[in-house]
């Protein structure tokens, strides 16, 4: 019997392309998908940073508009339960808004005594505690405040963000 024919073995292929440089294609591809994931979130914070900002912005004109008029600030209260006296404000649609940002959490209205003279703050306090509310509330800081969180008219903590309003 006669032998089949001698099978050809395969050749191999080797890469032009250095491997140096292959590792240098990888390592840039993946930093670019790391920075458009990071800027991705950034961008969505901002976004949602700008909605509560906006909160923070019309709930000072009743609120100051109330105390023009009657010449002091309105009791402590929840935007979930508005006071009446609020009403011809319209407050309630502050109150609306609140409820469709999509950060959640509770809002409120107080004044505390400093020194013998009423503070009066709006209050956000975030249901995320987690890092990325706080680099939610770090930007609402920036676009109404100093963007620091420990100074100017809007603290941030781990746990909520207080603006002081400016009545006189």
């Amino acid at each position: 019997m006669a032998d089949p024919a001698p099978k050809e073995s395969e050749v191999i292929v080797v890469s032009e392309v250095p491997l140096w440089m292959r590792a240098i294609q990888v390592a840039t591809l993946g930093l670019l998908i790391g920075l458009g994931i990071t800027f991705g979130l950034i961008y969505n914070n901002f976004q949602q940073a700008g909605s509560v900002a906006d909160i923070f912005r019309q709930s000072r004109r009743p609120i100051l508009q109330y105390r023009l008029e009657k010449g002091a600030w309105p009791s402590n209260f929840d935007f979930d339960k508005i006071p009446a006296e609020l009403e011809s404000y319209d407050f309630s649609s502050i109150a609306r808004g609140t409820r469709e940002l999509d950060v959640r959490g509770s809002w409120q209205f107080a004044t505390e005594e400093v020194d013998g003279k009423a503070v009066p703050k709006i209050i956000f306090k975030p249901e995320d505690k987690s890092l990325n509310g706080l680099r939610i509330l770090s930007a609402v800081d920036a676009q109404l405040d100093d963007g620091q969180e420990s100074t100017g008219r809007l603290r941030v903590t781990a746990d909520q963000a207080e603006f002081t309003l400016m009545g006189e």
